[in-house]
């Protein structure tokens, strides 16, 4: 029996490689965006692939622009903090967060699958599990928890699945902390290393992680995490080598933030097929025209 599905965040490589899963399999996807300008060129024209346009850090009425039948949602919004008030990211972490929420009660949603951030551990020198209490440093960090803690409540109406993600990089990533001392070695800028170690996860490991977990049964927390801890300023150095730019990071930091993936892996008996090695390489030959 077909499903319907809503997904946001579809700016998002990860998103993308998503929606194109689930449209494979002959099931509906209705695709949100925030303009029609942001609708990626390998997104048209696909069969059973319907799209929203809809300003999460602006709209607060949003039953319009929604579809009326969906059985399954995956939603994440990563709101660019530079330059916004804080009243902005709450709308597009929390708020919007909420609006969907009880929008998925009212069309009688059957599983919501809320992408998070690992960065609501804080940080510290062990690897994070699931069981350990967040401790989000930064405002922004904060609304991701807030976001989780609202979704917590609709546990009654349908399962919940909270995805923390750890610094996810690749091909096609263009935000999170990899990303950008990509940017700032590339236009010979200095840049802030905020951790010492992360356990950051591949692009198309985020994408086959996020569709298969949809068919496991009840409400669950999982750390999406690469299998590897690496070193930051090691990647640094590794991104201004390739590039032939000098590597200029200002500080040093003081914690890690690693998680601990045992639980994502024997639940989905998942295999990472790209080692970090190789997932950089993509990314940096990926990147060429950034």
């Amino acid at each position: 029996m077909s499903k319907s599905y809503l997904v946001t965040g579809g700016e998002n490589a990860w998103g993308q490689q998503l929606i194109a899963r689930i449209v494979e399999t002959g099931n509906t996807v209705h695709a949100l965006f925030s303009s029609p300008k942001l609708v990626p060129m390998s997104l048209l024209g696909k069969i059973n692939l319907k799209f929203c346009f809809l300003d999460l850090e602006h709209e607060t009425h949003i039953d319009k622009s929604l579809p009326r039948i969906v059985d399954i949602v995956y939603h994440g919004h990563t709101s660019d903090t530079r330059g916004k008030s804080n009243s902005k990211v709450f709308a597009g972490n929390s708020f919007s967060t909420m609006q969907l929420l009880d929008w998925a009660k009212k069309v009688g949603v059957k599983e919501f699958i809320l992408r998070s951030s690992g960065t609501v551990y804080g940080g510290g020198e062990t690897a994070f599990s699931e069981t350990d209490r967040p401790r989000p440093l930064t405002f922004a960090t904060s609304t991701k928890y807030i976001a989780e803690m609202l979704a917590g409540f609709y546990q009654r109406h349908f399962s919940i699945k909270i995805l923390r993600m750890f610094c996810p990089y690749g091909p096609g990533v263009d935000y999170g902390v990899i990303h950008d001392i990509l940017s700032a070695i590339r236009n010979d800028a200095d840049f802030e290393l905020p951790y010492l170690k992360l356990t950051p996860i591949y692009v198309d490991d985020i994408a086959r992680i996020m569709y298969r977990v949809a068919d496991v049964e009840g409400s669950m927390i999982l750390n999406l995490c690469g299998p590897e801890v690496v070193e930051l300023w090691g990647v640094a150095e590794r991104i201004g080598k390739h590039l032939g730019k000098p590597v200029r990071s200002r500080g040093e930091p003081k914690q890690s933030l690693i998680g601990n993936n045992q639980k994502l892996v024997d639940l989905l008996q998942h295999s990472f097929s790209t080692s970090f090695g190789e997932g950089m390489e993509k990314m940096l030959a990926g990147n060429a025209g950034l």
